[in-house]
């Protein structure tokens, strides 16, 4: 009798792919979706901001021109990049040991 064969480490089932699309898809948007928190300040990024943009009123009042200022922080966009890549390895760690228990017919 031949033994079952060991899974390789990084092989992963196909529904824990299309579960960990859906999971990556919603962290994107969270990352992207600018979020209004005063007037005419926006924020991306989560859980910290690592983005942002002001609305400056340009000219005379007159004009009503807006210049959109954005700017740009590092360590949150680590952050936020290494808190997405850790929920997507606890989804699949915890997808793929609920996907072994289950006995095989």
């Amino acid at each position: 009798m031949s033994d079952p064969k060991k899974r390789r480490l990084f092989q992963i089932h196909l529904s824990t792919c299309i579960v960990l699309m859906f999971v990556a898809g919603g962290l994107l948007w969270l990352n992207v979706a600018p979020h209004r928190i005063l007037y005419a300040v926006y924020v991306t990024g989560f859980p910290l901001w690592s983005w942002y943009s002001h609305e400056i009123m340009a000219g005379d009042d007159s004009k009503q021109n807006t210049v959109i200022e954005p700017g740009v922080h590092l360590w949150p966009a680590l952050f936020d990049a290494f808190c997405a890549i850790l929920v997507l390895i606890m989804a699949a760690s915890v997808l793929e040991s609920r996907l072994q228990k289950e006995p095989r017919p």
